[in-house]
């Protein structure tokens, strides 16, 4: 039966779900304030007859329920004879964000942390809560746990994000960058988080803090994120508290052993297949011993498999060694929890233990193929460690260890000398599989492990195991924007490595140059760009010449230069047959010839990439031969082919969770909207992209999203709107202006904001302005694309009737003598703009 409510509220706000619309860019859609959108989904009030008809557009009624939806805005049909969206409905407008983990164990306990943190979060508006307590005890557990539960009460979800690995304030914002599918594009990424965040209505959980408590850089973080979100609230996990101001703090102990704790070992135990008729006096007493400690119950409940709770209890009290004084916040009276390490340990048959001790050189999760090349570990050693409590089970074949069971690995493992052959076997697999993996799906899927093989190698001096794996890895790092993080692990191998005469070496030099030339160090890229393209040409290896032909035309300077590079590069490509690299040069080959007017060239090239990834079956190479084959159908007048094309761009970025290319068609289909007359659906459409430009930093594209969005709140006669952000795209085209020749704007880009900037002198009837705003534009030039040169074309009919032509023509020539900053920076600072 299909789901109804009565609530009108209640259906705005399941529709602009589905949609994935946060109430903010519904609003703008519609043209009212967030207030007014929460009193509808509150039903504290009904749209008015214009604002139920821009409310149908916005949120995508369907022609057919259209009239029945504009009834019920107005009470004169009943809300149950409109259907419920199913979530979702359509292609969502925002990257999904990362879902809490569930584990597949059940949750013991807790019950009242639980209610507390609940409490806390929600109706004391607490902001920042800590839930500390020793190793062990259960707290991320409990945070995921919480999470799940209290998901629903956030507009963005929870969001969890292990910081095990994370070193500074850096770290911890990539790795919640990550988690959220919005890795930065180079640059500082804590200012990305904190912007990608400041919109957001979200619970975000950052599990394993303790070793960043002391550490100022993520203390200041932290206290900033919470003043620059206003509605992100934080959940952490920490063996000690963080002492902020803003912190909340809930101490874990361990379960009551009268209870809890029992109901937790029974049930572990029945799942190792223990006995299920337990001595209930004797497990109390093994849950007294230790306290209740939810992991020291599971170990000792993995024994019962093997022995009776009085054996068990008798083996607790015998005194073996204390806890080593290195782990710590351990206090005195824990000190079983390596009694139990070490019978678990010694319950372990040799092979067994040989397997445990090895896992420790895994970085966060593995799969079961991974635990098998690199630890010996079949898939029943893994389920008999799991039934053990030492090894995690995580669904999808995917496993991990508690951090004190993965401590207490590596030190059985230095102990038996055997620590530096398993980091062998861990970099050898993790680098091998980044080299077979073009889809780059198991590259950021196990990007924590491969980083820290490429560390190990790096510091073993094993560079042959590191060159062959650069390509693969240039490709992750340029397509995710972690743009630093590869610069910095090139940069390390490059200057401590001897040079060597292999295509990998001289991959790494060319990858190097690239990146440090994203990342705004032009002239150290220089000597890495000429020595990798010499050592490149040396080598005759054709997908090694292609690849450094192809980046020798990104870095060259005058357009010769990069047509001979690309010419090269497409030689190679073909002589190697290698696909990939053939679709990635010819569609940036396609990019250079339409810049030049060679619009029938470019479409060859863009068809011939297109093909290429489609033979490949990649969709993500896909996205952008697409996209650049409907720009030139713009070109040519089509717009309903355009519109379809950068809707097939679009989604395909959403389906490969490829931010850069999501930001970059949707303002290509914001445009093309704006063209078909939908203001409404080009609003929703270059909203989502100016937010997801804001977060990613992707600047270069920031203001022209700026302009469009502008242009269609004008075209909605929402002259506000449009006074909202148009004033900010000027001032930031003027300001790259006078910067570096790197920086400046393209002249069609330009000209595009003069052209919003004179529609909106044209809606306050200021036709001098427009005639001036026509004449700046002129100069540069509208370029090809008809529909801006009948913008231009409609607006300068109006001013010339509204001023005559003599007095059009002296506005029109000052303009055209006007500095195009001069003009922009008036225009900025003008308060009707």
């Amino acid at each position: 039966m299909d789901e109804t409510t009565t609530s009108f509220g209640y259906w705005v706000r399941r529709q602009r779900r589905a949609l994935d619309l946060t109430q903010r860019v519904l609003a703008e859609c519609v043209g009212c304030a967030v207030a007014t959108i929460k009193k509808i989904e509150a039903d504290e009030r009904r749209p008015s007859v214009q604002m139920a008809e821009r409310l149908a557009g916005c949120l995508h009624i369907a022609d057919d329920q259209r009239a029945r939806f504009l009834l019920v805005a107005q009470q004169e049909r009943a809300v149950d004879t409109l259907p419920l969206a199913a979530i979702p409905i359509l292609v969502p407008t925002a990257l999904p964000l990362a879902a809490p983990v569930r584990p597949t164990t059940s949750f013991v306990g807790r019950a009242d942390e639980l209610r507390l943190i609940e409490t806390r979060l929600i109706e004391e508006n607490c902001r920042l809560l800590t839930l500390t307590g020793l190793g062990g005890v259960g707290k991320t557990r409990l945070a995921l746990e919480a999470a799940a539960a209290l998901a629903p009460a956030y507009a963005d979800g929870a969001c969890v994000v292990p910081l095990a690995g994370a070193e500074d304030a850096a770290g911890v914002a990539v790795a919640v960058l990550r988690r959220l599918g919005l890795p930065p594009v180079g640059g500082d990424a804590v200012a990305y988080l904190l912007r990608a965040l400041r919109r957001r209505h979200l619970l975000l959980v950052l599990d394993t803090v303790e070793h960043l408590a002391r550490d100022a850089g993520v203390l200041a973080l932290l206290s900033e994120l919470l003043t620059s979100a206003p509605h992100v609230a934080l959940l952490l996990t920490s063996r000690e508290r963080l002492n902020l101001q803003e912190e909340w703090v809930l101490p874990l102990n361990g379960l009551p052993p009268e209870n809890d704790a029992i109901a937790l070992f029974a049930e572990r135990a029945r799942q190792t297949g223990g006995d299920v008729l337990l001595d209930s006096s004797m497990v109390a007493e093994i849950c007294r011993l230790v306290e209740g400690l939810p992991l020291a119950v599971e170990l000792a409940a993995g024994w019962a498999q093997f022995m009776t709770p009085a054996q068990i209890v008798a083996q607790l009290q015998s005194g073996l060694p204390p806890l080593p004084a290195r782990l710590r916040n351990i206090p005195e009276r824990h000190r079983s929890l390596q009694a139990l390490f070490d019978q678990s340990w010694a319950l372990l048959p040799e092979p067994m233990r040989g397997i445990f001790m090895r896992l420790a050189v895994f970085r966060g999760s593995f799969a079961s193929d991974a635990a098998a090349a690199v630890a010996g570990a079949d898939l029943s050693s893994l389920l008999e460690l799991v039934d053990a409590s030492l090894v995690r089970a995580e669904g999808g074949n995917r496993y991990d260890l508690h951090g004190l069971a993965r401590h207490y690995a590596a030190g059985q493992l230095a102990a038996a000398g055997a620590a530096e052959e398993a980091q062998q076997a861990h970099a050898a697999y993790y680098l091998a599989l980044a080299q077979r993996d073009p889809g780059q799906d198991a590259i950021e899927r196990e990007y924590d492990n491969i980083r820290a093989a490429w560390l190990w190698a790096l510091g073993a001096g094993k560079w042959a195991a590191l060159w062959p794996a650069a390509e693969p890895l240039f490709d992750y790092w340029m397509n995710h924007g972690s743009w630093d993080d590869g610069r910095d692990l090139l940069l390390r191998a490059v200057q401590a490595a001897p040079p060597e005469d292999t295509s990998g070496y001289a991959v790494a030099l060319v990858a190097l140059a690239t990146l440090l030339a994203r990342t705004g160090h032009a002239a150290d890229a220089q000597p890495y760009a000429e020595e990798g393209y010499r050592r490149a040409l040396q080598s005759g290896e054709p997908n090694t010449i292609a690849l450094a032909e192809m980046h020798g035309a990104l870095l060259a300077a005058d357009r010769a230069a990069r047509e001979r590079h690309f010419l090269a590069a497409l030689d190679a490509g073909r002589q190697g047959h290698n696909r990939a690299l053939l679709a990635r040069t010819l569609m940036l080959y396609g990019d250079f010839l339409r810049d030049a007017g060679a619009l029938a060239q470019a479409r060859a090239s863009y068809d011939e990439s297109l093909a290429h990834a489609r033979a490949l079956g990649d969709q993500a190479l896909a996205i952008y031969p697409l996209g650049n084959l409907g720009r030139l159908a713009l070109l040519d007048g089509a717009l309903e082919r355009a519109h379809a094309l950068f809707a097939e761009s679009v989604a395909l970025a959403r389906a490969q969770h490829a931010p850069i290319a999501l930001a970059d068609w949707l303002l290509r289909l914001g445009v093309a909207q704006i063209y078909g007359g939908t203001p409404a659906l080009a609003t929703a459409t270059l909203a989502e992209c100016v937010r997801l430009t804001e977060e990613l930093n992707h600047w270069r594209n920031l203001p022209n999203t700026q302009i469009w969005l502008a242009v269609a709140a004008l075209q909605s006669g929402d002259v506000a709107g449009a006074n909202a952000t148009l004033p900010l795209a000027l001032a930031e085209y003027e300001q790259r202006l006078r910067g570096p020749e790197a920086l400046l704007p393209p002249p069609i880009e330009l000209a595009e904001a003069l052209l919003s900037l004179a529609l909106h002198h044209a809606a306050g009837a200021r036709f001098t302005e427009v005639a001036g705003a026509l004449g700046c534009a002129e100069v540069l030039g509208a370029g090809p694309d008809p529909f801006l040169v009948a913008m231009a074309a409609e607006l300068r009919a109006q001013a010339m009737s509204a001023l005559g032509e003599a007095a059009f023509e002296r506005a029109w020539a000052h303009g055209r003598t006007t500095p195009v900053s001069v003009y922009l920076a008036a225009s900025a600072r003008t308060k009707t703009v």
